[in-house]
């Protein structure tokens, strides 16, 4: 975790030297206490979640602490109503909530089984650097599809590619099915189901922060964005803390068995995403 340290301070500096921009006399001030409460409740749950699914001990507790912190977040928030750092009332908009929610199973689904296959890779005797590149595909088609993707969604309307996109990311995670416990050949058992992942991701994710802020009013659009990349991070952080139940061996080896339910799991709350995201995104203006 030290490693993230570095990193994270030259990034600070380098907004506050390159970002301009002055201060809304309007805006309300920091939730310290919303912060500080969010914070302590993921933390608690992501690692009483990582202690329950590894064999570790007190991960119950964690976890009752984390929604206890989680429970304090919302009543805080709710009290503090437009000034706080997540707005509760963004969720009293059907579409917004409907939207949020697909974020975090796409994004869920994306972290649990993207996180495995090098696992996999590893305990079938690659080496880490090849079972590492074996996930490129993914990356290099998002970085190459992005900028039309979101063109396309411009003319078509964003609920076209959430809708498509999710699915065909949801059929790439049931094609892992094929990967084996043994013997894996990249060409035949990897890179097709890869492939289609980062095709799906790309048509899927253009569209979504745009979707996201569309759904509420303009005053609310930056806390709209804001919940949107952290519901984003929270799905994977979920999906990876449960990452014991399929791991074996103190994380030396995968369970093919657990791998494959995780990959129709993940093929399932993927597709569900798709349909949110058909009834909940905003159709093309015509």
């Amino acid at each position: 975790s030290a490693l993230v340290v570095p990193p994270a301070v030259a990034a600070m500096l380098f907004a506050m030297i390159g970002v301009k921009g002055g201060r809304d006399p309007e805006a309300p001030s920091p939730d310290w206490v919303g912060g500080a409460l969010a914070t302590v409740g993921l933390g608690l749950l992501v690692w009483g979640l990582t202690l329950a699914t590894s064999g570790g001990e007190h991960g119950s507790n964690y976890v009752v602490g984390g929604l206890v912190s989680a429970a304090g977040f919302l009543w805080w928030e709710r009290r503090l109503g437009d000034r706080a750092m997540v707005p509760v009332s963004l969720f009293g908009t059907a579409r917004f909530s409907a939207l949020t929610f697909l974020t975090f199973l796409l994004y869920a689904a994306l972290s649990g089984v993207l996180l495995l296959p090098p696992y996999l890779l590893i305990s079938t005797g690659w080496c880490a650097t090849s079972a590492g590149t074996a996930l490129l595909p993914l990356p290099v088609i998002m970085a190459l599809g992005s900028r039309s993707a979101g063109a396309f969604s411009e003319r078509v309307g964003p609920h076209w590619l959430l809708a498509a996109g999710s699915a065909i990311t949801g059929i790439g995670f049931g094609l892992m099915w094929m990967i084996p416990g043994e013997q894996i050949d990249y060409l035949r058992h990897v890179l097709p189901p890869m492939s289609l992942v980062g095709i799906g991701m790309t048509m899927a994710v253009a569209p979504l922060t745009t979707a996201a802020i569309a759904a509420v009013d303009q005053h609310h659009a930056g806390a709209a964005s804001g919940v949107n990349s952290a519901t984003a991070r929270i799905g994977g952080m979920v999906a990876v803390s449960l990452i014991g139940l399929v791991l074996t061996g103190g994380g030396s080896g995968v369970s093919i068995d657990a791998y494959h339910a995780a990959t129709w799991a993940a093929a399932a709350v993927t597709i569900i995403a798709g349909i949110a995201g058909w009834f909940s995104a905003p159709r093309a203006q015509s």
